[in-house]
């Protein structure tokens, strides 16, 4: 059998001449090279883990938690106005949450987050609210296909 070079091991030791021996790289190059392929990973993953990241994201969830307690604060005895408050931030808030997660190109979409909000907000059927009180208009994306789709992935993710 003829030497292989130092990255290669034979796979076959036999001497018919249908079974040559088989190239593949060496444990150690396999590991490098998963090694590199993690590294990529991470640092596509850490972007969507910095500092920014957190606090942008804290920023759009603060922003939603404040205007959920508003509207029970102070409008607990009106409750179109209660429902258009909540509704209203939740549609900027699954806005702001989409945009951040765009932006950073994580490979996770903030499902999580964003199925937290669709739960909190659901005692008040926003996905039936007229989203117009909320400036939305045509270039606005309407905040019930985000709700439906959060809940969509949600229900995915959790039968997987």
């Amino acid at each position: 059998m003829r030497r292989l070079a130092s990255t290669q091991e034979p796979v076959c030791k036999s001497r018919s001449a249908m079974a040559q021996p088989i190239r593949m790289l060496s444990c150690r190059h396999l590991l490098l090279a998963t090694g590199l392929v993690l590294l990529a990973e991470i640092s596509v993953s850490a972007a969507c883990h910095d500092l920014d990241f957190f606090r942008a994201r804290q920023e759009c969830s603060h922003t939603f938690e404040n205007e959920f307690r508003r509207s029970y604060d102070e409008y607990h005895n009106d409750h179109a106005r209660s429902r258009e408050i909540v509704c209203c931030a939740l549609m900027r808030a699954n806005e702001c949450i989409r945009s951040l997660y765009k932006r950073k190109q994580c490979t996770d979409s903030g499902i999580e987050i964003l199925a937290h909000y669709s739960r909190k907000a659901s005692a008040k059927s926003c996905e039936n609210f007229d989203y117009r009180p909320c400036g939305a208009g045509a270039c606005t994306i309407s905040a019930s296909a985000l709700l439906l789709a959060a809940l969509a992935a949600l229900v995915v993710k959790m039968s997987s």
